[in-house]
């Protein structure tokens, strides 16, 4: 599928710093332009880096754009795609359940006696 000149520009950039970022770090586990598996671990590795240790960090959106820019450089390269999971932002934990939570917004319960409904 063409991409628009815009797309193909920012691809490029992100493709660009992913490379000198790989080139920067030590070979561990095979070579990521050609084993599939070291490039699922290393493009995990990329996006820890983008989000926590990247001077200036990157937004999460910034790290999508990266990340889809990655999957179109692997594509065309004729490699499979990088696992989903590391495309999508992390959803945030639900609450613990407390009495207060459940209470909060409701009516207060009745504290007297219990009524015994007799037929």
């Amino acid at each position: 599928m063409p991409l628009a000149a815009d797309t193909r520009r920012t691809y490029a950039s992100r493709v660009r710093m992913y490379l000198a970022w790989l080139t920067e770090r030590p070979a561990t586990g095979g070579d990521p332009l050609i084993d599939a598996h070291a490039r699922d671990w290393v493009v995990r590795d990329y996006r820890r880096y983008l989000l926590r240790e990247a001077d200036p960090k990157r937004s999460v959106r910034y790290v999508n754009n990266a990340l889809a820019a990655l999957d179109d450089f692997h594509l065309r390269r004729a490699w499979a795609r990088p696992p989903s999971p590391a495309r999508t932002s992390p959803r945030p934990r639900p609450r613990r359940w407390t009495p207060t939570r459940r209470s909060a917004g409701c009516a207060p319960l009745r504290t007297g006696p219990a009524r015994v409904i007799a037929r």
